[in-house]
């Protein structure tokens, strides 16, 4: 178009981006805001229990703090064993598992195109149905899964087989910020900082008997999947308005709708 009309239609597209922009950056506050809430109720959950006037004692760890007074609280250690199966090799039909596949502070598997990264990998770890996968590289630390069945994963994932406690029980731990500052503070390795057995053992965990542990982590899987289905709806229009965002600088700036009333 004309040079005057380049400049009017340039002014119209960034009110409109600046609108969307605005509504982006709000429900993407709203997202955040969801997870530290929904991190807040686990936390919560894993230290305080469901009843508010139970009877709470000190758990003699610092950042750990009051626990209910019928608690234990003890080193994962004492609870766990470690896995260190090893393979040379893939074999056809095995379930892989890599980093990449954990969506961060959930432990949800969103399973991605890893048959490359796989085939990278001259040596692999065996895990088995409810062991717990914990990733030990530092950016991976809030990753942790339970296993739904045998398979093979990379060697950077700490295998745990949960002996004297839920497997969810452990993966609510793990994933819980506290717990992850305290392993973060023990990795080492300059190029790519990871943790190890050694320490993440000796994390202290405290924990309820089989039956509230069931208790809690039925209630927690309530509430959490109550603000999983808020924060996927609220992407899905985050991705929806990007979208819409694009089509109509590219309607713009190509003519397809008329703006010359709006300039």
């Amino acid at each position: 178009p004309p040079p005057e009309e380049r400049d009017a239609i340039a002014d119209w597209i960034d009110r409109q981006t600046a609108r969307i922009d605005a509504l982006i950056t709000k429900k993407t506050r709203f997202i955040e805001l969801l997870k530290e809430k929904r991190q807040a109720l686990i936390t919560h959950a894993v230290t305080k229990g469901l009843d508010p006037n139970v009877k709470m004692k000190d758990s003699g760890v610092e950042w750990i703090g009051e626990v209910p007074e019928h608690w234990e609280v003890t080193r994962i250690k004492w609870l766990t064993k470690l896995r260190i199966d090893r393979r040379n090799d893939s074999p056809e039909g095995y379930h892989y598992i890599g980093l990449e596949d954990i969506e961060p502070e959930t432990g949800k598997l969103k399973p991605t195109e890893n048959n490359s990264r796989q085939s990278e990998e001259s040596n692999v770890a065996v895990f088995f149905c409810g062991d717990v996968l914990y990733g030990k590289l530092r950016p991976y630390l809030k990753k942790a899964i339970i296993s739904e069945q045998e398979g093979i994963c990379s060697t950077e994932f700490l295998i745990i087989r949960p002996v004297s406690v839920s497997p969810r029980w452990l993966q609510h731990w793990l994933l819980t910020s506290e717990v992850t500052q305290q392993i973060e503070a023990g990795c080492f390795g300059a190029k790519m900082p990871r943790t190890d057995w050694e320490h993440v053992s000796s994390i202290f965990m405290p924990i309820p008997d089989s039956t509230e542990q069931a208790t809690i982590i039925s209630a927690l899987d309530q509430q959490t999947a109550r603000i999983d289905l808020i924060i996927e709806k609220t992407q899905r229009s985050i991705d929806l308005l990007r979208e819409r965002r694009s089509a109509l600088i590219t309607a713009a700036v190509t003519g397809k709708i008329d703006i010359r009333g709006s300039l």
